[in-house]
């Protein structure tokens, strides 16, 4: 396959203060130094030498921070007894990180294919928070850490004009992409088979590794259990807190129609939730297509794409195959009871074949423009979307 050369900033060493620079008075959190997040603050400043033990008794050392957000972040470390590289994950919101923890254990130990594995966890840190050690992925090859899906996405647009006199390139990462359209489908579909409903799926939650054309799913902090589809598992005896509840989902931009609004309520315990993150896939296969987030377009314009007939939507999709026009259509249709399943999206895919690059590579991307309108007026308002991701 064709690797796409990407450069990357990272921290290259530990930006954590030294004890000179940590205001006394910080065990009591003291107001005057600490701002609205000062939990994460606090903790970053006790870190001390750097190391955790886990619950095994293995010591990992943190190295640099890839990523951080208002409640927590993810470090490069090692396990000290063997080397392996590992993400440590510091959260200071001790419920939602206990919760993705425990889910992960179960996750871990159904052995599901394309998911980040939890090698050790939860385990307790500075001010009440958690600790998880996970699997680090890499790109294969590179002592760096693979790509996000939205990062893959935004290389491939910014490559787009040095693709668009090479057909044969821009079929390669086509197919590429196809790979992985396929691959995301079959991981969210052993999910579902365990009972496990991802609920927050969008390009930021999806690790790539290109030179292997592989996925992996991270961040599990809002799955959950799909009502009647609880896991007879002696080993985890998961309660109600477990299960999927319509007030608790991810980004807005990738969650339907019916659960966005509150048409589903929390006693309503008939509702596929596995419908959730089917039409967040066909959400990130549209941006796969096209290169365009789905967070980036127009509340009018989703509003429309949901609530219009399949024959438009499919007009409107344009990837150039009308197979796969089809499938994403038959993911995003507003009406759940019509959505498709992602076993029969799976098997649809594989069936698929290119005829041309995908408007990704050529420019024609955005969906046409994304000023389609449906036929129909939206039965479901759209809140802001253009949120965090």
């Amino acid at each position: 396959m064709r690797v796409l050369k990407k450069t990357r900033a990272m921290d290259s060493t530990p930006d954590w203060p030294t004890a000179a620079a940590v205001p006394s008075g910080l065990e009591a959190q003291s107001p005057e130094w600490l701002d609205d997040r000062k939990e994460l603050r606090s903790v970053v400043a006790t870190f001390g030498p750097h190391e955790i033990v886990g619950k095994t008794g293995e010591v990992y050392q943190m190295q640099n921070v890839l990523g951080s957000g208002t409640f927590g972040r993810v470090s490069r470390g090692v396990r000290v007894s063997d080397g392996l590289p590992v993400a440590i994950k510091f959260s200071s919101k001790r419920k939602d990180a206990l919760h993705e923890a425990e889910m992960m254990t179960y996750i871990t130990s159904r052995g599901a294919e394309g998911v980040v594995k939890l090698l050790d966890g939860p385990i307790e840190g500075p001010s009440n928070g958690i600790y998880t050690v996970m699997d680090l992925v890499q790109s294969e090859g590179e002592d760096s850490p693979a790509s996000t899906l939205r990062e893959y996405i935004e290389l491939l647009a910014e490559n787009q004009s040095t693709l668009e006199a090479r057909r044969d390139d821009m079929m390669v990462l086509s197919e590429d992409i196809l790979a992985f359209m396929q691959q995301l489908a079959r991981i969210m579909l052993g999910l579902h088979r365990i009972c496990v409903v991802h609920n927050d799926l969008k390009p930021n939650n999806i690790m790539v590794r290109e030179q292997t054309v592989q996925l992996l799913l991270i961040d599990f902090g809002l799955s959950c259990f799909a009502p009647g589809c609880r896991p007879r598992d002696s080993a985890h005896s998961m309660g109600l807190e477990f299960l999927c509840k319509p007030n608790r989902v991810g980004n807005s931009a990738y969650v339907p129609p019916e659960i966005r609004t509150g048409w589903v309520s929390p006693t309503q315990y008939d509702y596929d939730y596995t419908k959730i993150d089917c039409y967040a896939v066909g959400m990130v296969f549209m941006d796969m297509v096209t290169g365009e987030f789905s967070w980036n377009r127009s509340k009018a314009y989703l509003a429309a794409m949901n609530t219009a007939s399949r024959d438009r939507r499919i007009a409107e999709i344009y990837s150039g195959t009308r197979e796969l026009d089809e499938l994403i259509a038959d993911l995003i249709d507003d009406n759940p009871a019509r959505r498709i399943s992602l076993a029969e999206a799976s098997d649809r895919l594989a069936s698929v074949r290119l005829r041309d690059p995908l408007p990704i590579l050529t420019g024609r991307g955005a969906i046409n423009g994304g000023t389609f309108t449906g036929p129909t007026p939206n039965p479901y308002p759209l809140e802001d979307i253009s949120e965090e991701v």
